[in-house]
C-alpha cells in the first residue's frame, strides 16, 4: 500500500534532481505551447510534430456546467479540457497528442496544453512510436493542484499507487493561472514572468510534498466528467472581474483565468449569471462608479477611468441610459433622510 512518506520522496526527488536544475539552467528553452493549428516553425529545438487524420467526430459533453471536459473525440482518444495541463517529460521519448498533431520530444521538455485544445483522454499511452516514457503532469483542480506520474511503454501505460496526489494550495493554482494568462496574452516580458512563476510553482510544490501537505488519490487518474467539489467557474470569474475592474478586461482574459475557452466561458457565464459577460461587467462598473460619485470628490473622467470604462463619453452615455440621469445629476442629488416618528401621541 502507498503511504505519504513514499509519495513525498518520489515527487520531491523529481523536482530536486531534474525539474528545478533544468529550469535554472535552461529557462523556457524547452517549453512548448501547442495550439489547435500548430506552427512548426515556433517549436523549440529538438521537438518534432507530425500531423494525423482525426478518426472520429467531436461530441460535446453534456455533463454539469463545471465538468472538466467540454468535448470528446472518442475514436481518437482525445478530450477538449476546460482546464490547462502542464506535462514534464521525466525520461524517455514522448508522443504527445494535441488535436490534429502529435509532439515528439525527449526528457526535460515541458508541454503546456491550453484549455480548448484537444489532448489525451488518459486511455492511451504516450509512446505511439514505441519505446518508454515517464511523465509528470500538473493541473489546477478546485482550490489546489493535481499531480500524477504516468509510465508509458509501447501501447500500454501504468499509473502506480502513490504517484497520484492532490495538493490543496491555492497559491499553486494561482501560479498556473499566471503562467497560462501571460503566455496566451503574450504581454511584454511574458517569458520572464512565466519563468519566475514556474520556478516559484515548482519550489512551492516541492515544499508542500516534503512536509506532507497533500492527499493521496486512489482510483482513476482523472474523472473528467466529475464536477470539482466547491468550484464554480462562473463565481470564480465574477470574483476575478470585481478585483480587476480598473483594467482592460476581455472575455478571453477572464476565460483564461478560470481555465475555459472563450466559447465555453461565454455559454457558461450567460447561463450562470443570466447576463452576458459585457452586460455583467458594465453593471459592476456602474455600481462601483456610483460609490465614487457619492463618497469622493474625484472628477467624473477620473472615476470613469478608474472603474474601467473605455472613455468618459461612453461612461456618460451608459450611465444616463442605465440610471435616467447624468453622473453629475446623480452626484448632485441630496440624500433623503427619513425623519423618525415620535413614539409620543
Amino acid at each position: 500500500m502507498p503511504n505519504v512518506k513514499s509519495s513525498s520522496v518520489i515527487f520531491s526527488e523529481i523536482f530536486t534532481r531534474q525539474i528545478i536544475p533544468f529550469l535554472q539552467a535552461e529557462g523556457l528553452a524547452r517549453f512548448i505551447v501547442p495550439r489547435a493549428e500548430l506552427n512548426k516553425t515556433f517549436l523549440p529545438h529538438g521537438v518534432e510534430a507530425t500531423r494525423h487524420r482525426m478518426q472520429g467526430q467531436r461530441v460535446v459533453s453534456r455533463g454539469p456546467n463545471h465538468s472538466n471536459a467540454s468535448a470528446r473525440y472518442k475514436e481518437d482518444g482525445l478530450l477538449e479540457h476546460r482546464v490547462l495541463s502542464l506535462t514534464y517529460v521525466i525520461a524517455g521519448q514522448i508522443d504527445f497528442p494535441c488535436g490534429k498533431y502529435a509532439l515528439h520530444c525527449g526528457d526535460g521538455y515541458w508541454i503546456l496544453l491550453p484549455p480548448g485544445v484537444p489532448g489525451s483522454d488518459g486511455s492511451r499511452s504516450f509512446t505511439e512510436r514505441g519505446g518508454s516514457c515517464d511523465t509528470l503532469s500538473i493541473s489546477p483542480r478546485g482550490r489546489g493542484v493535481h499531480l500524477w506520474i504516468r509510465h508509458s511503454h509501447d501501447a500500454s501505460y501504468a499509473l502506480l499507487p502513490g504517484e497520484n496526489v492532490f495538493i490543496p494550495n491555492g497559491e499553486a493554482a494561482q501560479f498556473l493561472d499566471i503562467i497560462n494568462e501571460e503566455i496566451m496574452a503574450a504581454r511584454p516580458h511574458w517569458a520572464e514572468v512565466c519563468l519566475s512563476s514556474l520556478q516559484a510553482l515548482c519550489f512551492l510544490l516541492k515544499r508542500e510534498l516534503e512536509i506532507g501537505r497533500f492527499l493521496l488519490i486512489s482510483g482513476g487518474l482523472r474523472d473528467e466528467e466529475k464536477p470539482v467539489e466547491g468550484y464554480d467557474p462562473v463565481v470564480q470569474a465574477q470574483n476575478y472581474i470585481k478585483t480587476h475592474l480598473n483594467e482592460h478586461l476581455t472575455m478571453e482574459r477572464v476565460a483564461r483565468s478560470v481555465h475555459l475557452s472563450r466559447a465555453q466561458f461565454a455559454r457558461l457565464f450567460r447561463t450562470g449569471s443570466n447576463q452576458t459577460f459585457t452586460a455583467w461587467t458594465n453593471q459592476q462598473r456602474l455600481e462601483e462608479a456610483q460609490k465614487f460619485l457619492r463618497d469622493t470628490e474625484w472628477t467624473i473622467p477620473a472615476i470613469s477611468s478608474f472603474v474601467g470604462f473605455r472613455s468618459a463619453s461612453y461612461f456618460h452615455t451608459f450611465f444616463h441610459q442605465s440610471m435616467g440621469m447624468t453622473p453629475q445629476e446623480f452626484r448632485n442629488r441630496k440624500p433623503v433622510i427619513k425623519k423618525r416618528r415620535s413614539s409620543r401621541g
